[in-house]
Order: C-alpha cells, then structure tokens, then sequence
C-alpha cells in the first residue's frame, strides 16, 4: 500500500509541476501557447505520460499478491 501512496503522490506533484510550468511558459515568457513543444516541456510530459501504467501494475501487483 505505501508503494500505490508514494505513486499517487509522485504523479500528482509532477502534474502541479507541469501545469503550474505551461502556466509560466504561457504568461511570463510568453510564447503564445500552452505547449511550445520545447524539449524541456517533452521532457517533463513523458514521464506524466508513463505514470498511470505505473500505477496500474502497482495495483495489479497488490491485488494479485491478497
């Protein structure tokens, strides 16, 4: 259980970083958009991406070992 809780925790922390970054890239530098496909920003969405299938075999596992 506390594997799914730290999971949880670390995904949700990085979707703020990621929201809270297209918020700045859009309002302070203004780059006229949300996703300016910078490499830094792919950077930070594919981890975003690989989290849910994370947290799925994280859940899998601890129903599969009851």
């Amino acid at each position: 259980m506390a594997t799914r809780r730290w999971t949880v925790i670390a995904w949700a922390s990085l979707t703020v970083g990621v929201v809270l970054g297209m918020w700045w890239s859009y309002q302070v530098l203004g780059w006229g958009g949300y996703w300016a496909w910078d490499p830094v920003e792919n950077a930070s969405l594919l981890p975003w991406l690989t989290r849910p299938p994370t947290c799925n075999s994280v859940v899998s596992r601890s129903v599969a070992a009851c």
